[in-house]
């Protein structure tokens, strides 16, 4: 699911609780999805300074970031400040997609979008299910950035037939939103897994029905800038490929376990070598394994620079290598972070901390 579905059923969410009980009457999901879609519909354009920190694996990132939005399906965001990647441009018209890294003079084309259109969004069955799966509660009324919003709480029921439980990570996320009285809007939300924090994201300078016109939509490529064009959006997913063609194609060597639990195989290989032209990491290598239900998920992210190990996590080490290792239970998956040189190495799946240490091992 796309971030704007994800914000768009969100919001959804939150009218549950101003259209229950809680905030004048009891509506049936029905009338609820009515009345978000009028709401919705009384919006045609909107503007934003977007501060967002996400806290994972006991690290901090940060970015702010311009956003500007026009209905049907248009959208621009400018990346202002980053301590994790760098001023990236990218601006929608609704049929092509282009992002721009001005420090690499890279663009990216994505010349076929199928675009998320909120006209054709689902918010009754969208409605229900969260119904079903979540508590959902009004906490109270507060100010964000000079703006009236009320503070609504979303947390996921204690149900084994809730689809979330059956992930393979950590899935006790809870969302506490501030939901702009006038619009609807979210001006501020904040994301929970069993308590601890994973991400916060604040709208600040809302401006709404600006009447933004539509050249902001669209983006002039520099003459000198190298272009990389995209038909479709699942070209830009890398393919899968064996291991031996995976080792060919890959710019940097490819680390692989001699040693696996029993009947865990090698699915597919994915490589990635053009992350580092839009603001990421070098070249990113991934290898898919399976074992009855079990799953092996190793990644090889190579930067231009060592990066740092995640904060979170019992430290331990690999081959004397320092390393930090992390188990989610509920998920039913263990994970190990280790750097080796400027590539940093993942492994996630579903072993006990003894097992995903020895398969870390067998990798020198």
């Amino acid at each position: 699911m796309s971030t704007k579905k994800i914000i768009m059923g969100m919001l959804a969410i939150s009218i549950l609780v101003l259209s229950s009980g809680c905030v004048g009457g009891d509506l049936t999901a029905e009338q609820i999805a009515e009345q978000f879609e009028q709401k919705q519909d009384n919006i045609q354009d909107y503007s934003a300074t977007i501060h967002m920190a996400t806290f994972l694996e006991g690290n901090e990132d940060s970015t702010v970031a311009r956003y500007e939005m026009k209905k049907p399906n248009m959208m621009r965001t400018e990346i202002i400040e980053s301590s994790s990647s760098g001023k990236i441009i990218t601006v929608s018209n609704g049929s092509t997609t282009w992002t721009y890294n001005p420090d690499e003079n890279t663009v990216m084309v994505l010349e076929s979008l199928t675009s998320f259109n909120e006209s054709d969004f689902d918010y009754l069955n969208l409605i229900q299910d969260t119904m079903e799966n979540n508590e959902i509660s009004l906490e109270g009324e507060e100010k964000i950035d000079d703006r009236d919003s009320y503070i609504i709480a979303i947390n996921p029921r204690e149900n084994e037939n809730n689809p979330a439980n059956t992930s393979y990570f950590p899935t006790n996320v809870s969302t506490r939103m501030w939901l702009d009285k006038e619009t609807w809007l979210p001006l501020k939300y904040e994301m929970y897994n069993d308590g601890e924090k994973l991400m916060v994201v604040e709208y600040r300078d809302l401006k709404i029905n600006t009447g933004i016109e539509d050249s902001e939509f669209n983006f002039k490529i520099p003459e000198d800038a190298k272009v990389v064009r995209y038909d479709d959006i699942n070209d830009m997913v890398p393919e899968d490929l064996t291991l031996e063609k995976a080792m060919d194609v890959s710019e940097n060597e490819i680390l692989v376990p001699s040693y696996l639990p029993e009947g865990c195989e090698l699915q597919y290989a994915r490589v990635n070598n053009n992350s580092a032209l839009f603001g990421g990491p070098e070249n990113i290598i991934s290898l898919y394994y399976q074992s009855g239900d079990g799953f092996l998920h190793i990644t090889e992210t190579f930067y231009e620079e060592e990066p740092s190990l995640p904060q979170r996590g019992e430290p331990v080490t690999v081959n004397g290598n320092e390393a930090r290792l992390t188990s989610y239970p509920d998920g039913g998956s263990t994970h190990l972070s280790w750097n080796r040189g400027k590539c940093m190495v993942t492994i996630m799946g579903s072993v006990d901390s003894d097992e995903i240490v020895r398969i870390a091992e067998s990798m020198e």
